[in-house]
């Protein structure tokens, strides 16, 4: 027999084999086919029987949902243009969220734009661009707006175009002003020069704070604020002397004036009278000038709300002036900074006895007096427990007598020692005592040897001059072991 040729069977096999062999399998695929087909049909009818997926968003009510948006915003007065937070987050999410927080005016109701050297390397108009598009998507909400600038100090003159375009910007939309804070050069500040009386409604919180208030200057009277009702707080920096302001001075609960380093600031009696028109402060920062220009009032002014008092006094007489002319009933916190003269000392103590008010926290400065005037005022105020000196090169400084009166007495009563409460002592600069009376003191103060009544003294904070004692041996304190057990030492050159 001859062998085929080819491989494949002979053709009577492949004819009586093949329908054999495909049938069933042929049959098997069109069963499957139409399984397929049949599941395809029930799943669309499935599908067309069920209800459709809605989202969230259309199922709560709009005004829940911008709650909850409304919600997720930063707790601050003044919130920071970032996509990794509200409101540029959520307008990255999807489409919808996109479209309801962009429809939502709340959430673009307040922006902090501050200013650095990145936007005046590259000339960069994003402040403005963010500024514009807040303003627009806030539409009629009530605006909180802050602008200032971190620069180097070879940028600061370059800080001046930006933020005047950004003041300019912001002008316009004065009668929806709530809280503004402007943190800018002077020269920055014409476009509000130009406000009328009625600029400003809705204002609450104004601050200014390179603001130098003149008579010829952009802002001469703010008369931008003669009609702002609710205005309760406004800070500036410096007020000249010439300078009558047309405020709603019985609105204002917080005011503060800081003047510059070398800047001219208002007499006692233009604060006298003043204060007189505001009774309802609760928190006051001033600037005074040692000037004798004119009558002091004939009673003294009672600020029964008044809890804190910051006075940066030019001279100690404008400080005893001003001081003769109040009663603080309600005063806690007592600051005061003497830049020349004599430490007031009997102003003062007649202040705080004529008020009968209990300070909790004081800090002085500058020409402080001699360590009988500070035992005597703390004497008065036996309720502080935080107290800081800052004496000035002039003046007696810290000494080894006042740390002795301070120390705790442990066969003496809590009610007879000197600021039985103080749990925070901060002392900078002028420090002439040893360490051996520092750590007396402490320990005294920190031991649970000491009187009942008498407060541990949890923070000690020394920032000597360079040429002290503790800059040559600023370790040997001997309070190593009151450090372990928790107190807060804090110990820098100033």
């Amino acid at each position: 027999m001859s062998r085929p040729s080819s491989l494949e069977p002979p053709g009577d096999v492949t004819s009586s084999f093949t329908p054999q062999l495909l049938t069933p399998k042929n049959q098997s695929v069109a069963h499957l086919g139409g399984s397929q087909v049949e599941g395809e049909e029930n799943q669309t009818e499935l599908l067309m029987e069920s209800p459709p997926v809605v989202s969230l968003m259309d199922i709560l009510p709009p005004e829940l949902v911008a709650r909850i948006f409304i919600s997720c915003l930063p707790n601050s007065h003044y919130i920071v243009p970032d996509r990794t937070t509200a409101p540029l987050l959520l307008t990255q999410i999807c489409s919808p969220w996109r479209m309801f927080a962009l429809q939502t005016s709340m959430l673009w109701s307040s922006a902090f734009l501050r200013i650095t050297d990145s936007h005046i390397i590259h000339k960069s108009q994003s402040l403005l661009n963010i500024l514009r598009e807040w303003l627009s998507r806030s539409g009629t909400c009530l605006i909180s707006l802050s602008i200032d600038h971190f620069v180097s100090p070879h940028f600061l003159h370059s800080v001046v175009d930006i933020a005047t375009d950004l003041v300019s910007v912001a002008a316009p939309h004065s009668h929806r002003w709530k809280r503004i804070f402007l943190h800018v050069p002077n020269t920055c500040l014409d476009p509000l020069g130009r406000l009328n009386e009625s600029a400003t409604p809705m204002l609450e919180v104004l601050e200014l704070n390179e603001a130098i208030i003149e008579p010829d200057g952009p802002l001469s009277r703010l008369t931008m604020l003669s009609n702002s009702p609710r205005l309760h707080t406004l800070a500036l920096l410096q007020i000249a002397p010439s300078v009558q302001l047309a405020l709603p001075w019985p609105s204002l609960t917080s005011l503060f004036v800081s003047s510059s380093a070398y800047g001219r600031c208002w007499s006692a009696s233009q604060w006298l009278n003043v204060l007189a028109l505001a009774p309802n402060l609760s928190m006051c920062t001033l600037a005074v000038s040692g000037v004798q220009d004119g009558r002091l009032p004939v009673h003294p002014v009672t600020l029964q709300d008044l809890c804190a008092l910051r006075v940066d006094s030019r001279h100690s007489v404008g400080l005893g002036m001003l001081l003769d002319g109040l009663v603080l009933p309600d005063l806690m916190i007592f600051e005061v900074k003497v830049h020349s003269g004599s430490w007031p000392h009997s102003e003062i103590t007649s202040m705080i006895k004529r008020s009968e008010c209990l300070i909790y926290y004081s800090t002085l400065e500058g020409m402080i007096g001699d360590a009988s005037q500070i035992i005597q005022f703390l004497f008065l105020t036996p309720w502080l427990c935080e107290l800081s000196f800052s004496p000035s090169s002039n003046s007696p400084g810290i000494t080894e007598t006042l740390l002795s009166a301070m120390t705790i007495r442990s066969s003496v009563d809590a009610a007879t020692q000197l600021v039985p409460n103080l749990t925070s002592l901060k002392l900078y600069d002028m420090l002439n005592f040893s360490k051996q009376s520092l750590s007396r003191l402490v320990r005294s103060r920190w031991d649970d040897s000491r009187p009942p009544g008498t407060k541990r003294l949890m923070q000690v904070t020394l920032h000597p001059k360079r040429f002290s004692w503790l800059a040559l041996d600023p370790s040997n304190l001997d309070l190593e072991g009151c450090v372990e057990q928790g107190l807060r030492l804090d110990l820098r050159l100033s």
